[in-house]
């Protein structure tokens, strides 16, 4: 029976990341404990759910392999989508506010 660790291996590899590091950055733990839970070892709590919630997958399928068939994997785009909010809740609301005009600004920029 393969463990949590090989469903992890596999998303990371759809999700193309080849190292460890971004998801170690992102979830704010070190490389090491990423490869302990590629071999399987236990995670917390709220490392689990932060895990899934930036790879897009249910808690179900990376820690149990059921529910494949409900289980979403979200565009890269969605991806990075999440992971600039992320980062912007990190900041003042100032900060966050000039970044999403900036965005806006660029986006109309490009729209021509």
């Amino acid at each position: 029976m393969a463990h949590w660790g090989n469903r992890l291996c596999t998303i990371l590899r759809i999700r193309g990341f080849q190292k460890s590091y971004a998801i170690a950055h992102a979830l704010g733990v070190n490389e090491s404990t990423v490869s302990r839970w590629k071999k399987g070892e236990p995670i917390s709590m709220q490392h689990g759910i932060s895990l899934c919630r930036f790879l897009g997958v249910s808690m179900d399928w990376l820690f149990l392999g059921e529910n494949l068939e409900t289980t979403s994997f979200p565009t890269n785009d969605v991806l990075l989508t999440m992971e600039l909010a992320r980062l912007l809740q990190r900041h003042p609301p100032a900060v966050t506010s000039a970044m999403i005009h900036l965005v806006e600004v660029i986006s109309t920029a490009t729209d021509d």
